[in-house]
């Protein structure tokens, strides 16, 4: 009998020019007993968009003053037409200039990226779901 892999907890979406600090939230979102889709993890993974619809959640990364990443746009879109929260990480811990669709979003610098993951956590064990505000 072939075992049927665990469904990703997590749709994690940052540019390329992120995976730094896409690692250190995909570590974070681990630590919180999550399993995380990372499309820069190397690893064998189902079709992005099967993970994206399994998944409880999905974190972004934004970089202040760059272009966001268009699957995480794709990622925000497809979350919100079904329900689903959107957490977003910055490298700025100032106030950033998001666009409006993102910074309606729970948006967390990236010096809490700890609170952020616990928030994502208490989703995922079915505790109260995020409303859209800003955070930090």
């Amino acid at each position: 009998m072939k075992e049927t892999a665990k469904p990703y907890d997590v749709f994690l979406c940052f540019p390329y020019e992120a995976r730094g600090l896409g690692g250190l939230v995909s570590m974070s979102l681990e630590e919180a007993g999550l399993k995380v889709f990372c499309p820069w993890s190397g690893e064998r993974t189902p079709d992005a968009r099967t993970v994206l619809v399994g998944s409880r959640a999905v974190v972004g990364v934004v970089i202040s003053g760059e272009a966001v990443d268009p699957t995480l746009v794709i990622a925000i879109g497809a979350a919100n037409s079904v329900g689903k929260p959107v957490f977003i990480i910055t490298d700025d811990v100032e106030t950033p200039n998001l666009p409006p669709y993102i910074a309606s979003l729970r948006v967390y610098p990236q010096s809490r990226v700890d609170e952020m993951s616990d928030a994502v956590a208490r989703v995922r064990r079915g505790g109260s779901r995020p409303g859209h505000r800003r955070v930090g």
